[in-house]
C-alpha cells in the first residue's frame, strides 16, 4: 500500500510529458542558442550582446565539432514524432531538418577549408555587421 501511495505521489509531482510541438519548440530554442554561441558576429548583429568579446572559431577541429553537435540536434529532431505536430511545426521541422543535414554533409567536402570567397568571409561579415 505504501509503495502504491509513493508511486502515486511521484506521478503527481512529475511534470506532464511534453507534446511534439513543445518538444520541437524546445529544440528550436536550444538550436538557436547554439547558433548564436557558435556565431558571435551573428549574435551581435541580431542584438544579442553575450558574445561581443569573441569571434567564431574557424578551425577544422571546430567545424568537425559543430558537425557532430549538429548531428545531435538532427537526431533529437528526428526523434520527435511527425504525427503529433501542427502544420506550422511540420514546416519548421522540415526546414530545420534540411538545414542540419546539409550542414553536416557540407563538412565532408574539401571546400570547407575555404575561409572566404568573393561573396563571404570573416572580413566581409564584419564589414556588413553579419
Amino acid at each position: 500500500m505504501r509503495l502504491a501511495l509513493a508511486a502515486l505521489a511521484l506521478s503527481l509531482a512529475s511534470p506532464a510529458l511534453a507534446t511534439p510541438d513543445e518538444d520541437l519548440a524546445q529544440l528550436e530554442q536550444d538550436y538557436w542558442q547554439w547558433v548564436l554561441r557558435e556565431s558571435p558576429i551573428l549574435a551581435t548583429t541580431v542584438g544579442v550582446r553575450d558574445y561581443d568579446d569573441r569571434v567564431g572559431d574557424i578551425s577544422l577541429a571546430a567545424e568537425d565539432r559543430r558537425a557532430g553537435e549538429a548531428q545531435v540536434f538532427l537526431d533529437r529532431l528526428r526523434a520527435i514524432p511527425e504525427g503529433g505536430l501542427s502544420p506550422v511545426s511540420l514546416v519548421n521541422r522540415g526546414i530545420l531538418e534540411r538545414q542540419l543535414a546539409e550542414s553536416i554533409e557540407a563538412n565532408s567536402f574539401p571546400q570547407r577549408v575555404m575561409l572566404f570567397t568573393t561573396l563571404s568571409g570573416p572580413a566581409a561579415a564584419l564589414s556588413r555587421g553579419q
